[in-house]
């Protein structure tokens, strides 16, 4: 529904509230690296990775010209605001449907910010200007800004508005990840997984998310098919860490 909505002039009777073709890509791209995370709403925008902490040259290309995965490189999240450890995350291709593939997503968004002239090492999502056709900076000479927490919520809740009628309803940008844990158990995988692919320091709530995927799971008659293994496949993230001796900047 989302990647059918984002990309056309109206949904179900309901005007596209995203103006531009930068505005749509850049929400879906960021949309798509949320639920492959797992990530909280900060971790794209207070603690936006850099262009530079991002390697899609690393890994083997497919026919297509595409990255079989990409790594992102995480020096700050909400759990590490100091920068005193780092994690690199692989984030492997969706051989399922390219629509929802957060590698073709990302690698073309990249060609987008070269495209339109963004040379110099900022956010990987920037934010956006008024009219949304071009990245918001304090003046020529200053560098990109992040996109803000406030301005998240106000994409997320537009979204839900325009894309969900009966069926998105959730004002909550946590509902993100709820969803990826309840996905991420329909597809069988185990809750250690999950919990630290989503960073989750306790599985209090987490545990609450997984059970209900696991419900969903159980619910299938015998020898069903999930519908959720015709969109995206969940599958673990394979994740690097470490220590730094000083705070990255």
């Amino acid at each position: 529904r989302v990647h059918e909505a984002m990309f056309a002039a109206s949904f179900e009777g309901r005007e596209n509230p995203y103006n531009t073709g930068l505005q749509r890509q850049f929400w879906y791209t960021m949309w798509m690296m949320v639920l492959a995370c797992c990530a909280r709403r900060s971790l794209f925008t207070t603690f936006c990775p850099r262009i530079d902490q991002v390697d899609v040259d690393d890994a083997a290309k497919d026919a297509d010209g595409f990255p079989q995965y990409i790594i992102i490189k995480l020096e700050k999240w909400k759990g590490n605001r100091d920068g005193r450890r780092w994690q690199k995350l692989k984030i492997s291709r969706n051989y399922v449907d390219v629509r929802f593939c957060p590698v073709v997503a990302l690698c073309l968004w990249l060609k987008t910010l070269h495209s339109l002239g963004v040379t110099d090492n900022g956010p990987l999502f920037p934010g956006l200007s008024t009219g949304h056709g071009r990245f918001s900076r304090a003046d020529a000479e200053a560098p990109l800004e992040r996109m803000t927490k406030d301005a998240y919520t106000s994409h997320w809740r537009a979204m839900c508005a325009y894309v969900g009628g009966g069926l998105l309803l959730s004002q909550r940008t946590h509902a993100a990840r709820r969803t990826v844990v309840k996905w991420g158990a329909r597809c069988g995988e185990p809750w250690m997984e999950l919990q630290n692919a989503g960073r989750w320091t306790s599985n209090r709530s987490f545990m609450v998310y997984w059970q209900d995927g696991e419900a969903l799971r159980r619910r299938l008659p015998p020898g069903a098919r999930d519908p959720i293994n015709d969109i995206w496949v969940w599958v673990p993230i394979q994740i690097e860490a470490g220590t730094s001796s000083t705070s990255c900047n």
